[in-house]
């Protein structure tokens, strides 16, 4: 049995696919929608990688409990003291890994892609629309707008990719 909440359960039972949740459903991006096994391969682990991290950082969220009112404790522990400093480094570690994967694929300004110069014929079904621009943008996490870099990352705190759209649309 598997949590049919949980993003990361969800795309590593589906080893053919990478599987992601939508304001409007569940989507996956199929192995034969990728260039090659190792495309795919790298793409999945990275999916994986991800939504591992972003599980384990609400479990921590979600079972943490304050003892009192206040934010801060008035008297920390040499313990509390000593937890706080672990995890702050973890987070720290975690944020450093997550730029590092963007930047260490494309140094190259020529390599990134143009997300300008991105055509996907809008006739074809919702899933192959999404499979034909990742597969044109190669990474969609670092490309360029012109004459700027974008790198995407998430936070498991900030609002969804559709919020922050329909935000700019307004």
């Amino acid at each position: 049995m598997y949590d049919k909440k949980s993003d990361y359960a969800l795309n590593k039972r589906e080893s053919d696919a990478i599987v992601y949740k939508s304001v409007t459903g569940t989507y996956s991006i199929k192995r034969e929608d990728f260039a090659s096994d190792a495309e795919f391969r790298r793409w999945k682990e990275a999916s994986d990688r991800d939504y591992l991290e972003t599980e384990r950082s609400q479990r921590e969220e979600n079972e943490t409990l304050s003892l009192t009112d206040s934010e801060e404790a008035p008297d920390n522990s040499p313990e509390e003291q000593f937890f706080k400093r672990l995890r702050d480094q973890e987070k720290a570690e975690a944020q450093s890994h997550v730029i590092d994967r963007i930047t260490m694929q494309v140094d190259d300004w020529d390599a990134l892609v143009d997300i300008r110069e991105i055509s996907v014929r809008k006739d074809l079904p919702k899933e192959e629309r999404i499979a034909a621009f990742v597969q044109q943008i190669k990474n969609p996490y670092r490309f360029r707008c012109g004459d700027f870099v974008v790198n995407a990352c998430f936070s498991s705190k900030g609002r969804t990719l559709e919020e922050c759209l329909q935000g700019i649309l307004r």
